[in-house]
């Protein structure tokens, strides 16, 4: 099968945002959650494979395997632009939470099986320090003083 290139926007839409609060308002009290998104917006971008958020995310692969991606495979074959996947990443090490993007995830991940190189832009709080599928550069973030 043919490499399919993914075309993420530089930085993610105000309706991206919009959709991560209702999430995290789902998960957070409103006053915790307005702080999260304020530091999100904030946060700078970075890049992983989409089997590694998944996976941080302790995201099951048959919740994966349990939708049709497919309106969003073809997004990502007709070279549309999506907006980067909106991360939290929790202190108490249970996990990522998606707080948007995650049908884009999906899909990139069911593409990313036939594309090693592929890797998902995204934008995290608070930063992670990783690095890079992409000849081992250093993704452009650092751990926050605590």
């Amino acid at each position: 099968m043919e490499k399919t290139k993914i075309n993420w926007l530089s930085s993610p839409v105000d309706n991206d945002y919009i959709s991560a609060e209702r999430y995290l308002s789902l998960l957070f009290k409103p006053r915790k959650c307005r702080k999260l998104l304020q530091k999100l917006r904030a946060a700078p971008m970075s890049e992983y494979p989409a089997k590694d958020i998944l996976r941080a995310s302790r995201t099951a692969m048959s919740e994966v395997a349990a939708f049709d991606w497919s309106h969003h495979q073809q997004q990502i074959r007709d070279g549309e632009a999506l907006g980067p996947i909106l991360i939290v990443r929790q202190n108490d090490s249970s996990g990522l939470i998606i707080a948007d993007g995650f049908h884009r995830m999906c899909a990139h991940f069911e593409l990313e099986l036939c594309n090693a190189e592929a890797v998902s832009k995204c934008q995290t709080w608070p930063p992670l320090c990783a690095v890079s599928t992409r000849h081992d550069e250093r993704v452009r973030q650092t751990v926050p003083a605590r």
